[in-house]
């Protein structure tokens, strides 16, 4: 069942809420979520939201709380597994956010940001071929140059990058990023 959009005046204040974060003020962004209906608050477009919001504020395990939330009422969108990995990753449990990240991928085989953030999880378990598969999938289903610039500066990738600078001839990976 398709999922029924946010009305006037709600869409209106998700709206405002994605400026304000867009903006930097993640306090002004969560008080235009206040403003939507209390029957719409859990609609996966505000718990998305809601969970974008916590990252800024720095609030991990709130976070994790909406993007299990968002995970069990709509189990077929990626943003909560996406969200909920990350809130893992946040709080310290790589390994979980790994093994959920990877049971996920075939749910969504097409998201680059799940391959992505796979990726990393994998390096900081000290996976680097995994790393590289996740991150050649990645290069290959989203915008190339834009993940290219993303992962060179991502220090979660660090140990990937040291381990080619020292054994060249590690894998394919070199090539995309030439």
């Amino acid at each position: 069942m398709p999922l029924k959009p946010l009305i006037h005046p709600d869409n209106l204040h998700l709206r405002a809420a994605v400026g304000w974060l867009e903006l930097g003020n993640h306090i002004e962004s969560g008080e235009e979520l206040e403003r939507i209906r209390p029957e719409w608050r859990a609609h996966p477009d505000v718990l998305d939201m809601r969970c974008l919001i916590y990252y800024a504020a720095k609030k991990w395990d709130n976070a994790l709380a909406v993007a299990e939330e968002l995970t069990k009422t709509v189990p077929d969108d990626d943003r909560g597994w996406i969200h909920l990995c990350r809130a893992l990753y946040f709080t310290n449990r790589i390994k979980h956010a790994y093994d959920i990240a990877t049971r996920k991928l075939p749910s969504f085989p097409r998201n680059w940001e799940l391959h992505y953030d796979t990726a990393c999880y994998a390096c900081l378990l000290g996976r680097l071929k995994e790393t590289e598969n996740f991150l050649l999938r990645a290069f290959k289903l989203g915008d190339t140059e834009q993940i290219k610039s993303l992962a060179l500066a991502d220090p979660n990738l660090d140990a990937l990058w040291k381990s080619i600078l020292s054994f060249p001839s590690l894998g394919s990976i070199e090539a995309v990023l030439v």
